[in-house]
């Protein structure tokens, strides 16, 4: 092993593994940054899916209390369901108009916020170019 042939081939052995280390961990670095750009991409998908499912909920319960106050103004005391399933699902009094009044104001403003949020933005306002038909392209 001390010849100088011997000595070249081991010198040789170990740039030639010193240079397949640092590539194999060049390749590990760039893979560890291309999944987690990946990750954080799909990390703002979910985060838009939740945003327009809570526009969804605030539209569901603001139509509920509009019927509701729909049916306190026919001075009905209930809302029953088509099957006529008892009781019924919704029972109220006249005397709270005002409460479900403000319950819906509530409601829409919440929706007009997360509403606008899902579709223009929260942080900033988004691009909308590669949609069809939008009167305000340059958002």
């Amino acid at each position: 092993l001390t010849s100088k042939q011997n000595q070249a081939t081991l010198v040789q052995f170990q740039n030639h593994s010193a240079i397949t280390t640092a590539l194999l961990m060049v390749a590990h670095v760039v893979c560890f940054a291309v999944i987690m750009i990946q990750v954080d991409e799909l990390s703002n998908i979910v985060v838009e899916m939740e945003h327009s499912g809570n526009a969804m909920d605030f539209m569901h319960r603001g139509t509920s209390y509009a019927v509701a106050m729909d049916a306190m103004y026919q001075n009905q005391s209930a809302i029953v369901t088509p099957y006529g399933i008892q009781p019924p699902i919704v029972a109220f009094k006249h005397d709270e108009i005002d409460k479900y009044a403000a319950l819906l104001e509530q409601e829409l403003h919440e929706f007009e916020e997360a509403h606008q949020g899902a579709y223009l933005g929260y942080k900033k306002l988004r691009r909308v170019k590669d949609l069809k038909d939008i009167p305000l392209r340059t958002i």
